[in-house]
């Protein structure tokens, strides 16, 4: 391996200086765009063919890293892990997602808008005669685990905790975390389940009608009803995965946008744009960097030779900047995915791991951008720059202040 290559070390580590991320990425991408780190002892890929085939090829699956995150978070929850829907391999995750996949469909989700508009309107309210907001703090952070929860059945009353439980694991999910946050990992989670067994306990003799309570109804007819530990491990992946991406996308779109006052002029002259550019910002700013996946069976990628049993990690990023697809992949442009020859970014995955909750994050990011469109058309970012948070596996903003 020659020394450009060994010198890049841990991608992951070289990735946590917010201002010059996509530097590195060009980088990477161009040194070695599918990469073995004797750091970390795992691939890297950053080229947006190659990121492809991981993330939709059954020769990749999460094995290998499952065992590694239960390496990570340590026994405790090692089996509380293997029920989650992001770790399960089929049948099991075939079975668990046709499961949940009803209330997400485009239908349910649409009948979601209104109640999703109220949420923002409550939101908004405390903030409209200030005329000035923190963007993150006021509306993305909260939004997001409010549509979750209330999806889900979890009463409104235990919002605020949840939030603070949901930070401290997303901080851990870096496969490369320090041991200590790790550990803080694994306290949310076992806090998580003792919470959700409660919970699961009340609705089965009081049951309603949310999503909890259809996962606690549910019946195969091969494998009966789901056990309490198994609908435990499936609100806990359901709330984090429905919370974090979405705050983080709604932080993203809003700084994009502002950072690029020609875009949100021409937004607001055109919102028939809006879509498009939600598409756009998960490309240019993708909520969530890596995927991890192990290599089910040997395979060649890029000339490089994976050995089964080897982790992955699918720089998402990386490949949606990748030059080789997108045209001037540095330029924010929200007429871009108006064009339907434009290949479809990554940020939601691909195959059948494609993230059940895309359609209600972009319904979220629609509901949002629309309001501020009508409401704030004169909105500005008080800061010359966004500020980002220095972790490598999410792109997220740490506050986004505005005025109007």
């Amino acid at each position: 391996m020659d020394s450009d290559s060994t010198s890049i070390g841990n991608p992951f580590t070289a990735t946590t200086d917010p201002a010059r991320l996509y530097d590195s990425y060009h980088r990477l991408r161009e040194q070695d765009p599918v990469f073995w780190s004797e750091q970390t002892h795992c691939w890297f890929t950053f080229s947006y063919p190659e990121t492809s085939v991981v993330l939709s090829q059954p020769r990749f699956d999460k094995r290998a890293y499952l065992t590694r995150m239960q390496q990570n978070f340590g026994p405790s929850v090692a089996d509380m892990l293997t029920h989650m829907p992001f770790f399960m391999e089929p049948p099991a995750h075939t079975r668990t997602r046709a499961l949940l996949a009803s209330a997400f469909t485009e239908q349910a989700v649409g009948q979601l808008r209104p109640h999703i508009q109220a949420l923002v309107d409550t939101l908004l309210q405390p903030v409209m005669e200030q005329r000035s907001m923190d963007m993150v703090t006021d509306l993305a952070n909260p939004l997001p685990l409010m549509v979750i929860s209330q999806i889900l059945g979890v009463p409104e009353s235990d919002y605020p905790v949840f939030a603070e439980r949901c930070r401290t694991l997303s901080e851990a999910t870096d496969p490369f975390a320090k041991p200590e946050v790790h550990q803080a990992g694994a306290r949310v989670l076992e806090t998580f389940r003792a919470y959700f067994l409660e919970l699961v306990a009340v609705r089965r003799r009081l049951p309603g009608t949310a999503l909890l309570d259809a996962i606690i109804q549910a019946h195969d007819e091969q494998h009966g009803q789901l056990s309490d530990e198994e609908i435990v491990a499936i609100c806990i992946n359901i709330i984090f995965a429905g919370s974090g991406t979405t705050t983080t996308l709604l932080g993203n779109l809003m700084g994009s946008l502002l950072s690029h006052p020609e875009q949100w002029s021409r937004l607001l002259h055109n919102h028939t744009l809006v879509r498009p550019a939600i598409e756009e910002t998960a490309r240019y700013e993708t909520p969530v960097q890596f995927f991890g996946r192990g290599v089910a069976e040997d395979i060649t990628l890029r000339e490089k030779y994976l050995r089964k049993g080897q982790l992955v990690f699918a720089a998402l990023g990386a490949a949606n900047r990748d030059p080789e697809v997108y045209s001037d992949p540095d330029r924010f442009d929200i007429t871009r995915f108006t064009d339907t020859s434009t290949r479809p970014h990554l940020a939601f995955g691909r195959g059948f791991r494609y993230c059940l909750g895309a359609q209600l994050a972009r319904l979220e990011a629609e509901v949002v951008l629309e309001t501020c469109l009508s409401r704030f058309p004169t909105l500005q970012m008080v800061d010359a720059l966004p500020r980002w948070q220095p972790a490598p596996v999410e792109r997220k903003l740490e506050t986004l202040l505005v005025t109007w």
